[in-house]
């Protein structure tokens, strides 16, 4: 993995990951978006909604193509404050690409279900 990409760096222009800031710079400041980048945003049970939401609308709208994956599974996901997401697909069916960046939103019980899946 080159990049890793946290949510709060998104509202501190001066702190942006060497990432985003051609990407965001690229889209608002020049007119144009940065085409071929891949991003995968992992959620799972607990994740913090809009930690998990405002990452992949930002992205896309500066030309990543982002992909949002199941930890577990394909299933609809219910985020920290009762919001289902519905993932593109499972982190194992999507695992195959190669991404440039992959962000793992926050929220306790997210965070704890990704501690206990690297445990295992």
């Amino acid at each position: 993995m080159k990049f890793l990409f946290s949510y709060p760096a998104v509202l501190i222009h001066k702190h942006l990951s060497p990432f985003l800031r051609p990407l965001l710079l690229s889209k608002f400041h020049q007119g144009s978006t940065v085409m071929g980048k891949k991003a995968l945003v992992l959620i799972t049970q607990g994740s913090e909604e809009i930690e998990t939401v405002t990452p992949v609308d930002v992205l896309r709208r500066a030309g990543v193509e982002v992909s949002l994956a199941g930890l577990l599974s394909s299933d609809p996901v219910l985020c920290s404050r009762n919001v289902k997401l519905v993932p593109d697909g499972s982190l194992t069916e999507l695992s195959s690409e190669v991404y440039d960046a992959i962000i793992l939103p926050g929220g306790l019980k997210g965070a704890e279900a990704f501690a206990n899946v690297i445990n295992t």
